[in-house]
Parts: C-alpha cells; structure tokens; sequence
C-alpha cells in the first residue's frame, strides 16, 4: 500500500478513536494560597492525577506588600480587591508591590503537569487593574513584558494574542509586545474593565507560560504602591495518542501479509483477500469518522440551542414580572456564557428595579458586550442619572454617535440631564427635537412646556402657561389639577 493511502488510513483512526480534549480551570474561587508564599501547586484535573498546574512568583520579591483593604493579607495571596467589570467582586491572586526603580520587577511563572504529554492548548486568563497613577501619592504605570509561552519542545517560545482595554495600551508585536497603564481605573465599582488585559496562546501546544510585572518610564523614578489581580486561568490539555492506534499508520500493518506470500502461488487470493480487509476497515473508520462528526455537531447545535433558548426564557419571565425567575435563568444562561447580552440586560434591569448600584456594572458590561446596540448607551446614560452620577451620565451621553441620537428617548434623557445640570436652555432644547419627532406625545409637550415656564422671556412664559393650559383637557384627572396649579402660579415676570 502506498505511503499516502496509510497516511489517510492513520489519520482517520486517530480522528475516529482519539479521545476529546476537556476544558480546564484554575478557579481563585476553588483553591487556596497561603499569603505571602511564593509558589503553590493545584490538582484540578480529575482525569489526572497528582497536580496539574503550578504558579510561580520571583525576581524582586523582596518589594511584595501587603493589600492595602482589609484584612491586609501579604501578597501574593488570594482577595477579592477586584472587580474587572463582572457582577461582583471576583477572587483574583493579587500582587501587591512598591518597586525602588523601574528596573525592578516581579515574574510569574505558570508550568503545567508534565503528565500532560502532548502538551496544553487554548491557555486564557485575564488581568485586573493593569492602570496609570500620577496624582496625590499615587505615582505608578504598571507595566507587563517578557509575555511568552514555552512549547512542548522546550525550547520554541510562543506569542501570546493580547486584548487591552480603556486604561492601556500595548505597543511591540509578537514576542515584544509590552502592555502599559495609560489611565486610572477603578478597583471596585463602575468601570473597573477599564484595566483588564487579556492574555491567550491559541491553539499551539505550550509547557508553560510567564510574564513580567513592573512599573514603566512614566512615573518618577522611585514608584510608590501599585497592585494586579491574576483572575481564573483556563486551558485545554491536548489529548494523548494510543500507540495501538499509531501503529494503524506502520508499514508493517498493512504490508506483512504481502510481503510472507508475494511468491506463493495463492499470491492473487491473498491480495484479494488484503484488498477485502482494508476495504472493510476503511468503511468502519469512514463510519466512525461520521458518527463522531454528527455527534459533535449536534452536541454544539443543542448548545446553542439550549443558551437561545434560556435567553428568551429569561427575557420572558422579566417581561410577565416574574423577576425572580429572570434572574435565576440569567444566572444559570451566564455560568454557560458570560457574554451573553440578554442575562446582562436583565441582571441589569432587575438591579435597576431593586435600586441596586449593581445596575450601572450590568449596563456597563453590556455596553462592552455590544458597543453598537441600539439604546444600549442611553440606558447606561439613564441607569447612572437615576443613581445621581450625573457627570457619568453626561459623559456617556456625549459619547454617542451623532446618527445615533436621532431619537425620542436620547432628547429626552439629555433634555433631563440639562434639567439635572440646571441647563434649561439646552433642556429647551432637547425636549423640542423629542416633541418634533413624536408631536403628540404629551409627556414631551409636558416636558417642554414645563421648562419653558421658567423662560425669563415674558412671551415664552405666557406661551408654556397657554401650552400647559391646554394639555391640561387632555390629561388624566389626577394630572389635570396638578397643571392647574400650575397655571395658577403668579407670572414670574412684569406686569407691562
């Protein structure tokens, strides 16, 4: 048989018969870290035994400190001083330090099991807080370098694929790439994703991993404290290859029954008897490659399937007010995937209507999660107005596109804004472009008529009274006698 026809009879066994890889987590929130201790290893693979993972810190280690919010355990050790725009506070391995110069730095060194053969694929975690000081007695610009992965040779080094955020910023490429603080970011609270950085090795096989934790050239030359959080680290381990199996792509398997007879005088019964095997085997890998294939596409179709359907499951009990309901699927949908756009929206929704501050977190996330939803930012805008942070709120505001403000609901919150602000010129403004586009709506005549009652302008503050006036025939009752009394209020202007 030729060399190509084992290569595709080898390589069929191996994708029929090959076990699948299995995702795995270094979850902060299932282990343990004595403070202060520099190195500790954890068994999280249960299909392994012994320890699978092993965290390293060293180089300056002398410059640890202990985290600043109490209890103050010393670093390295495992807080919750984070919150890298999730829900919650998250328990990351946090590194607190207070370097001399810009020369010294800590290294954190990540080396899987060598039980794993073939390697691991697919590494991913995130950093919290990677920001930029230089106010008051903070003076720092966290800096991370020397990012590399080790392959399974030992000796080839891997580029990492970084995603930064609003507060740095990475230059370099491939096995230079630096990341660098550019601006605050929050611990705790609303924009704390302002500092993650993302770091992963994609498909290639890697041994370990490790980067550099310092301070860059923007602060003075002694930095004062600074600390990163380290959340869950993920990673694939590469399935192992049978030998049995291997041996399906020998020589020898398919050519010892050829080479003991070639002479024989049966030679034509043998070779039809080899053509026969290998016709039957090649059908039974052709079928086991298509049972795998069908397996794993209705595996991942019922997945999908099953996040759609919790996602409108979740949308529906907050539309019929069942809430508790809502947030019990929105949970659930977000343990299978934590970028799901509708559990953020609801959890958002359902903070909102508890008066919880968690809102402005949700809302934040499903701004990142979808930067070019429709209204996604104007409710973010409307969540901080009705949590007093009116600055946020005018901030976000202004961050809307122009061709994306053409509509009721941004007037209205801006006019609103300018109310807060004690703009009523520009809430003038705004309410007139909501009215123009909704002309009966009387909330907005309601609005504007209302601002305008305050003009300085006798003509436009006998106008808004007229206005206001009229609306008041075809409003409800009970607002019918608040507009009333309105109209009733003495003119804030001379008498001519």
């Amino acid at each position: 048989m030729s060399f190509v026809r084992r290569f595709f009879l080898f390589a069929a066994a191996i994708a029929a018969f090959a076990p699948a890889g299995h995702a795995v987590t270094l979850d902060w929130d299932a282990v343990t870290w004595t403070a202060g201790s520099l190195s500790n290893s954890y068994d999280i693979d249960p299909s392994k035994a012994g320890n699978d993972i092993t965290v390293t810190v060293s180089g300056n280690t002398a410059q640890l400190q202990p985290e600043l919010v109490s209890p103050n355990p010393m670093t390295p050790a495992v807080t919750t001083d984070f919150q890298g725009g999730l829900g919650t506070a998250q328990n990351t391995l946090c590194l607190a330090v207070n370097f001399a110069d810009q020369t010294q730095s800590v290294t954190v060194t990540v080396n899987f099991s060598a039980l794993y053969t073939a390697g691991v694929q697919n590494v991913s975690f995130t950093l919290f807080d990677i920001d930029f000081a230089n106010s008051g007695s903070s003076d720092y610009q966290d800096k991370l370098s020397s990012i590399t992965a080790l392959s399974i040779d030992g000796t080839t080094l891997v580029a990492p694929t970084i995603t930064t955020s609003v507060a740095n910023t990475r230059t370099g490429s491939a096995l230079t790439q630096v990341v660098t603080g550019i601006a605050s970011a929050n611990d705790l609270g609303s924009g704390t994703s302002n500092g993650n950085v993302t770091i992963s090795f994609g498909t290639t096989a890697i041994k370990s991993f490790t980067f550099t934790y310092g301070s860059g050239s923007a602060p003075g030359p002694d930095p004062t404290y600074q600390h990163v959080g380290i959340h869950d680290i993920t990673f694939t381990p590469i399935p192992e290859i049978n030998p049995a199996w291997s041996a399906l792509g020998s020589p020898s398997f398919f050519d010892t029954v050829q080479s003991s007879g070639s002479n024989d005088c049966f030679g034509n019964v043998r070779a039809l008897q080899r053509r026969d095997f290998r016709q039957r085997w090649t059908r039974r890998l052709a079928a086991g490659i298509l049972l795998a294939a069908l397996a794993f596409g209705g595996y991942r179709a019922y997945g999908s399937w099953r996040k759609s359907h919790l996602s409108q499951q979740t949308q529906d009990f907050f539309a019929h007010g069942d809430y508790q309901s809502a947030v019990l699927v929105a949970r659930h949908l977000l343990q299978l995937d934590q970028n799901s756009v509708a559990a953020c929206r609801v959890m958002a929704e359902t903070a909102e209507l508890a008066g919880s501050r968690e809102a402005l977190s949700w809302r934040e996330r499903v701004v990142a999660l979808e930067p070019n939803g429709r209204g996604n930012n104007i409710a973010l805008a409307a969540t901080a107005l009705r949590f007093g942070q009116l600055d946020y709120a005018h901030k976000v505001l202004e961050a809307i596109k122009s061709d994306a403000r053409a509509n009721v609901k941004y007037h209205q919150l801006a006019g609103a804004v300018a109310v807060a602000e004690k703009q009523p010129a520009v809430a003038e403004t705004e309410f007139a472009a909501a009215l123009q586009l909704e002309p009966n709506n009387q909330q907005l005549a309601l609005n504007l008529a209302t601002v305008r009652l305050t003009s300085p302008d006798a003509a436009t503050n006998e106008k808004a009274r007229a206005e206001l006036a009229k609306l008041a025939d075809a409003i409800e009752s009970g607002k019918r006698r608040d507009l009333v009394g309105l109209v009733a209020l003495p003119r804030s202007h001379p008498k001519n």
